[in-house]
């Protein structure tokens, strides 16, 4: 018998538990379904755990059980714990490495920083690949104007410069650890100008640009996102 376990993407302070759990019966009764960006149901976990512990309890011995479910929590938990967050130096070297590749201004470049990114360029970045000409230029390196822990093991970084457009950004750059690399979390085209609705800027979040890829602006849109991204160093 399998029960969905949905879980919800800004569950951040209880994904490393939940990981844990599903990480020791995933070991025991093989995978389930798991569907993400749903409304987490702790007591659907619940209900699993216990029809779990009446398998368990039906093919192998209770102490057999026991020790086994410590084995896997423990082998789970070190797994978890493994990842260390992104630092401000990761951040930083981040940037540099995006900006290097940004700074070739093709497409091809920005088809490299889609598949870096987290999210894949899904939001408003993956337009440049077919506007290349907004790419900064080189020897137009971002300023750093602040850098901050922002939870979940992920930091930010907001930048001001020039885009190859020669439009003034000011932008929030939230990198993660994607395995052994530091990669953006979501539109690795900062120079576009991404401002977060709220503070809140991982997990379930809001976020805008500036700009488009292309030259048009709207001034008053421009100013509210730039508004957005300047309050996050204060």
């Amino acid at each position: 018998m399998r029960l969905p376990i949905v879980l919800r993407s800004n569950d951040d302070d209880l994904r490393p538990a939940l990981d844990r759990v599903l990480c020791v019966l995933d070991h025991a009764f093989g995978r389930w379904p798991l569907e993400d960006e749903a409304v987490a149901d702790g007591r659907a976990i619940g209900q699993y755990v216990r029809v779990a512990g009446q398998r368990v309890r039906a093919q192998i011995r209770a102490i057999g059980a026991v020790v086994g479910a410590l084995l896997l929590s423990t082998s789970c938990a070190a797994k978890h714990e493994s990842v260390a967050p992104v630092s401000d130096r990761d951040a930083r070297g981040a940037l540099n490495a995006i900006y290097a590749l940004a700074a070739t201004r093709t497409a091809t470049a920005m088809k490299q920083l889609c598949e870096m990114s987290l999210d894949h360029c899904s939001g408003f970045s993956g337009s440049v690949q077919w506007e290349p000409a907004s790419m900064p230029r080189p020897g137009k390196r971002p300023k750093i104007l602040c850098s901050r822990d922002v939870g979940s093991g992920d930091w930010m970084l907001v930048v001001q410069g020039r885009d190859g457009l020669d439009r003034p950004y000011t932008s929030q750059v939230v990198f993660a650890r994607d395995g052994k690399r530091v990669v953006p979390v979501r539109e690795p085209a900062f120079w576009l100008g991404v401002g977060y609705a709220g503070t809140r800027v991982v997990g379930s979040t809001g976020w805008s640009t500036m700009y488009g890829a292309s030259g048009n602006t709207d001034p008053a849109f421009t100013a509210k996102v730039l508004a957005n991204a300047r309050a996050a160093c204060v």
